[in-house]
């Protein structure tokens, strides 16, 4: 079985692995749009500001909650996962939307993560949180996912291009070789579930290409959208958040491939810029009764 809790060294590792995602963000979206005078100073440090105060809800909302409850101020403050959850809501979030909402939802969303017990909510909070911040910024004003350099000029961008991060996308989500190599130093330091990327891909892979086939479509699309959509973060980073997913290891592989299949049928109809959030956090709702189904079969078995 997988270990449903978190630790130090698991939250260090995320954190280590989210950070060259960050620092691209700003760079693609902010730093080259102002050195192209689209955009001034101002509105740089105004996002890295909206960053840092992320980075204080994470850390001051536990810490209140630690004083209310009459525990020790700092309890669980480093082996905590709320730090890496709230970098990951960053970095999916569209490049343009309003900061206060969002500053609002998230302070709520670390305020009931610090009370809420995960064994009786274990859904992915995360992707949940992603689907209901982009109704709400829809309804109260709108959200863009292109820079301003983007949404001024046109622009035709390769799958190499989109590779390396060139592609409209959420704010950090774009560099697929930053992506993979997170992947990469995660499934080398260890406590990683690897195989639940590795199983989501390659169902996606296997079933997008049957499915494009059967309704006479370009069966090479599906690796196109692999590289131009929020699959490979989502899988790599949301997907595998510990105590989000399944921890037996047959529930995961069955979690995985179904979030893998579901993918390559919505990618047909739907954004899976946005659709990718609802599956994963529709899939998650069953975690538990997974795991549940899997040990019961393991003790009729013995």
């Amino acid at each position: 079985m997988y270990v449903k809790k978190n630790n130090k060294e698991l939250n260090i590792d995320y954190l280590i692995a989210l950070l060259p995602l960050v620092i691209y963000g700003f760079y693609k979206n902010y730093f080259i749009v102002y050195n192209r005078g689209l955009i001034t100073l101002f509105d740089v440090i105004k996002q890295i500001v909206i960053f840092l105060l992320v980075i204080a809800v994470a850390i001051l909302i536990p810490i209140l909650v630690n004083i209310l409850q009459k525990r020790k101020w700092n309890e669980g403050i480093l082996k905590d996962y709320t730090i890496p959850l709230v970098i990951i809501f960053f970095l999916i979030m569209p490049v343009k939307y309003n900061k206060f909402i969002f500053l609002i939802i998230l302070a709520v969303f670390v305020c009931l993560n610090s009370f809420l017990k995960v064994n009786k909510f274990s859904f992915n909070r995360i992707a949940f949180l992603e689907v209901l911040t982009l109704i709400i910024m829809r309804q109260l004003g709108g959200i863009a996912y292109e820079s301003v350099y983007e949404s001024t000029k046109e622009l035709s961008f390769t799958l190499f291009d989109s590779f390396f991060g060139r592609s409209v996308m959420n704010f950090g989500t774009t560099n697929i070789f930053l992506i993979l190599c997170g992947f990469a130093y995660l499934t080398y330091r260890g406590y990683y579930k690897k195989e639940i990327p590795l199983i989501i891909i390659g169902t996606y892979l296997l079933s997008g290409v049957g499915i494009n086939f059967l309704m006479h479509k370009d069966i090479f699309s599906i690796f196109s959208t692999l590289i131009t959509t929020n699959i490979l973060f989502s899988a790599i980073f949301v997907a595998t958040i510990p105590f989000y997913s399944p921890y037996t290891k047959e529930g995961t592989i069955i979690y995985s491939i179904l979030i893998g299949l579901f993918t390559s049928i919505f990618s047909i109809y739907f954004s899976l810029n946005e659709v990718i959030f609802v599956i994963i956090f529709i899939i998650s709702l069953f975690n538990n009764l997974l795991d549940y189904l899997v040990l019961k079969v393991k003790e009729k078995i013995s």
